[in-house]
């Protein structure tokens, strides 16, 4: 199933503080997903994050200024095109939708979630996973976006910019690795008795869509 529909529905319906939080949670995850990924050097990630600070403090208190973060961008777009090849790929688009002020606060969310749908993904080692792998990364990223963003909308507007990441929900966690919890959960599901596993397999054949002819 894709989300894509539904998280612009439901970004057009966000509050604008919720929004700008969202921007930037969307480039700090693309940014996790690409150091997972090996894509991305930790002092180069950590650069970025220094910049999103900046960003964040820039909603909060209004320093630093528009012109100021206007500045930020453009040097931060020098430095990226002076990196090696490849070494931004996975998160350059959602860090500087979620840096540029001078987009409406809705695109520069749906612009960096985006940006992490479509660029923090590295090929498996397999090329005929490639495809299927794509399809459950950029599904997987939507539906944690509507998660992430339905529990930020539920918070407080004083809770917004102060909770500690380990009090979110476990899958609307800025590092919630999808793959992995497949894997968890297929691991609890091998260690069940054989007639608990032949029972939750002939669930899953009924509730299955039918294949085309």
């Amino acid at each position: 199933m894709h989300y894509g529909d539904d998280v612009d529905l439901l970004l057009a319906k966000t509050p604008e503080q919720v929004l700008q939080r969202f921007a930037l949670d969307c480039a700090e995850r693309a940014i996790a997903i690409s150091l997972r990924g090996e894509g991305l050097s930790t002092a180069t990630a950590g650069l970025l994050r220094v910049e999103l600070e900046q960003k964040r403090l820039h909603v909060t208190t209004g320093s630093p200024d528009r012109a100021a973060m206007l500045e930020l961008l453009e040097a931060h777009q020098q430095i990226s095109d002076r990196l090696p090849d490849g070494e931004t790929d996975g998160c350059d688009e959602a860090v500087c939708a979620a840096l540029d002020v001078s987009l409406p606060v809705a695109e520069a969310a749906r612009e960096a979630a985006r940006g992490v749908v479509l660029g923090a993904w590295h090929e498996p080692p397999r090329h005929e996973f490639i495809r299927a792998q794509r399809f459950f990364h950029s599904d997987n990223e939507e539906f944690w976006q509507l998660r992430r963003l339905k529990w930020l909308t539920s918070l407080a507007a004083d809770a917004l910019w102060r909770f500690e990441e380990s009090s979110a929900p476990a899958e609307t966690r800025i590092h919630f690795d999808a793959q992995q919890a497949l894997e968890s959960c297929l691991q609890r599901e091998r260690a069940l008795p054989t007639a608990r596993r032949e029972r939750l397999l002939a669930e899953i054949v009924v509730h299955a869509p039918a294949s085309p002819l």
